[in-house]
C-alpha cells in the first residue's frame, strides 16, 4: 500500500499568532501603568471630550481604581496566555524530538467513528481512539504537508498515524 504524507509535526511553524494573542493584554496593562505614572507625576487627567459616546470612557478619564483593576486583569490574562504559549512551544519541541529520534508508535487502518467538532475531532484507527480536542500541538485536524490544502479526515479513509502520549506526530493517507 502506498501512503501520502499529509501532516508532519516537523513542518509545524512557531505559533506567532499565540505570541500576538498574549501580547495584546500586556500592551493594555502597560498603557494603564503609563497612565498611572503620569497621574502620579502630577499631570491632571484630561477632561472628557465634547462629543461623548455613551458607554465609552477614555483611559485618561478613568478613575484610578479602575486603572488598577485593568492592570490586574490585563496582566493576569497576559501571564496566563504566555504560560499556555510556553507549554505549547515546549510540547511542540518535544514532539519534534520524538520524530527525529524515531520514538513513537504507528497505527495503521481505516478511520472509524469520525466526529468533527469545532474544538477538535475524535476518531478511531484500527480500534485505537484519538481525541484532538485537548491538544494544542501535534496534529489538530489541519494538514500541513505541501500540496495537501483543503483535505480532511473522514470515515472509511485508510490512514497510518505516528503517535506518542496522545499526540499525533505524522498522518499518512492512502493514495
Amino acid at each position: 500500500m502506498q501512503y501520502r504524507l499529509v501532516y508532519d509535526v516537523l513542518n509545524d511553524r512557531f505559533p506567532w499568532f499565540g505570541v500576538w494573542f498574549a501580547t495584546v493584554p500586556l500592551l493594555g496593562a502597560i498603557a494603564c501603568i503609563l497612565e498611572i505614572v503620569e497621574r502620579l507625576r502630577g499631570k491632571p487627567p484630561e477632561p472628557m471630550p465634547v462629543p461623548r459616546v455613551h458607554g465609552r470612557v477614555p483611559l485618561r478619564a478613568a478613575p484610578l481604581p479602575f486603572l488598577l483593576l485593568f492592570i490586574l486583569l490585563f496582566g493576569s490574562a497576559s501571564v496566563f496566555l504566555a504560560s499556555q504559549l510556553y507549554k505549547a512551544v515546549v510540547q511542540q519541541n518535544q514532539c519534534q524530538e520524538w520524530v527525529r529520534a524515531g520514538c513513537y508508535g504507528v497505527t495503521e487502518g481505516s478511520i472509524t467513528d469520525y466526529n468533527f467538532q469545532k474544538g477538535g475531532s475524535s476518531f478511531r484507527v484500527a480500534g485505537v481512539p484519538f481525541d484532538l480536542r485537548p491538544l494544542s500541538v501535534g496534529f489538530t485536524g489541519h494538514f500541513n504537508a505541501p500540496g495537501t490544502a483543503g483535505g480532511s479526515l473522514r470515515n472509511g479513509l485508510q490512514a497510518r498515524l505516528a503517535h506518542r502520549d496522545g499526540f499525533i506526530l505524522r498522518v499518512e493517507i492512502m493514495r
